[in-house]
């Protein structure tokens, strides 16, 4: 039990450090249970809207900015799903500091942006999607379509950026007739090599068109959709 206690948080201390949070960012909150019926749950206070926030100023090499914080309004609070608080108005904010230099002492404005208005968007915009990937609104991400090919192939991981499966095993030696096949992880008949690269490209090609036609479709119903037109043919 120990030993699963230790493996849980080194997991998870690796995956604070991954995403770029501390440890405590991550430690659960003590809680008590209470009866919902007597309890409010206030959410006005917690939505999404401009909130006084701790800058830090960030001077030339050399200089020391005093104080070298500035509180201004900035947009903070909850977002359903996948999306984030983010600012769709904005004003400049100058703040007076002292510039501490060598032997030297001067008063600046330092210019800031501050939040005016908010709103729940995707972080993610479509402009981030790569040629190899399609957008999604409602997950905020961009998204490959043929993901649950790879997830049911054997010794294959899945690369996000190319939206293509890739081999998890070092290239075996083949014997005479036969050449190693990156995307199948085995060696295989020249003329069957040939097939299965033009296969794939095929099934990109129809997929992405069916998408196309249909860009509402989920990536499930895309392949069902797909697979129902081959079983016609």
């Amino acid at each position: 039990m120990k030993l699963l206690i230790a493996v849980c948080t080194l997991v998870t201390v690796c995956i604070c450090i991954t995403k770029g949070m501390s440890y405590d960012e991550l430690r659960p909150h003590k809680a008590e249970m209470t009866e919902c019926g007597r309890t409010r749950i206030q959410m006005k206070k917690v939505m999404c809207v401009p909130r006084p926030t701790m800058e830090k100023l960030i001077p030339q090499p050399g200089y020391t900015f005093y104080p070298n914080y500035a509180l201004v309004n900035k947009c903070s609070g909850y977002c359903p799903g996948s999306k984030s608080c983010m600012p769709i108005r904005t004003q400049p904010k100058k703040i007076a500091v002292r510039v501490y230099g060598y032997n030297s002492t001067e008063c600046y404005h330092v210019f800031l942006e501050e939040h005016t208005k908010c709103k729940c968007h995707c972080s993610v915009k479509e402009s981030d999607c790569n040629v190899h990937q399609i957008y999604s609104e409602n997950n905020c991400a961009c998204e490959c379509l043929n993901r649950i090919q790879c997830d049911e192939a054997r010794q294959m991981v899945w690369d996000e950026e190319t939206c293509k499966c890739i081999c998890n095993k070092e290239e075996e030696s083949c014997s005479t007739g036969l050449e190693w096949v990156s995307s199948r992880c085995r060696c295989a008949k020249v003329m069957e090599m040939n097939q299965l690269e033009q296969s794939n490209m095929d099934m990109d090609m129809d997929m992405a068109m069916v998408h196309a036609k249909n860009p509402i479709l989920h990536d499930t119903e895309v392949l069902s959709l797909f697979d129902s037109t081959l079983r016609n043919e």
